[in-house]
């Protein structure tokens, strides 16, 4: 793993337990945009020679591209621009390679003499690339709800901990700071909880936070999780939840199923959505 300043390249390395199929069939699908901060159902993705791909950080930041290589199996090439400065525009080129029973990634991404962030890119690519083991292994949930609601009244709900509350907690009890770098320690019971800390919160946009459980003495350990929201018309809006970081399938299944019936409850607080 290597940052060349001079000639504006980053290169990195990594070792995937599961077979080169996969690997591919993974960048195919878009997952890998989704982990450098995408969201996959906001983003458009048309992977073949010459097809363009959108993937959206938050409401109004996006990074767009095209494929300019696709070999099968073996490496992809695409280009990687931001709409707010053309001057920018950079190429990346994914490697695939079957090692020992281990598929090698290798990742270059050549940016201009004029891109100052280098080192934003290194840690953006870095970071993705070692989650990337989740989405391969089926541990990362996306679970998404529509709401009969404006965007402004979700978002207060859930900065309000609306979402928790409808997960069992009690709220009158805890404590629940939303504001970046704020905790909140949510009691469920006599022995559960849930805790963590809020990263990052966009209004009307997105909320990124720790998050720790403890359930019957079993503990899933720290994970994150990401809430995008979406405004669908000035009565409607979607909830879009990516929960990652989970040590294994079980864990993350269990609250995969707990997700989607928590946001069930929560829709139900504001009234009924047809699917």
């Amino acid at each position: 793993m290597s940052i060349d300043l001079a000639n504006g390249v980053i290169n990195l390395r990594f070792r995937y337990k599961f077979s080169v199929e996969k690997v591919f069939a993974a960048l195919q699908q878009g997952k890998l945009f989704d982990l450098v901060g995408g969201v996959s159902n906001r983003s458009e993705h048309n992977f073949e020679v010459g097809g363009e791909f959108k993937a959206f950080w938050n409401a109004s930041e996006y990074v767009i591209g095209r494929y300019l290589s696709i070999e099968p199996l073996k490496k992809v090439i695409f280009t990687w621009e931001e709409p707010t400065n053309a001057a920018l525009k950079s190429q990346v080129e994914i490697e695939i390679k079957n090692e020992a029973n281990f598929t090698i990634l290798n990742l270059k991404h050549t940016v201009s003499s004029e891109d100052t962030g280098i080192h934003s890119y290194h840690q953006g690519w870095t970071e993705c690339l070692a989650a990337f083991t989740d989405e391969l292994d089926g541990t990362t949930i996306r679970v998404e709800k529509e709401f009969p609601v404006s965007l402004n009244v979700l978002f207060q709900a859930v900065s309000k901990g609306k979402l928790f509350e409808f997960n069992g907690c009690d709220l009158s009890k805890g404590s629940f700071d939303f504001r970046e770098s704020g905790k909140f320690n949510l009691p469920i019971g006599e022995n559960d909880f849930f805790k963590g800390a809020f990263e990052k919160i966009f209004v009307n946009d997105c909320v990124g936070f720790t998050f720790e459980s403890m359930h019957d003495s079993d503990s899933i350990g720290q994970t994150k999780v990401k809430i995008f929201f979406k405004e669908m018309s000035d009565k409607r809006s979607k909830l879009f939840l990516v929960h990652d970081g989970f040590l294994n399938l079980n864990h993350s299944e269990g609250y995969r199923l707990g997700w989607i019936d928590d946001l069930a409850k929560f829709a139900d607080h504001f009234g009924s959505v047809s699917a």
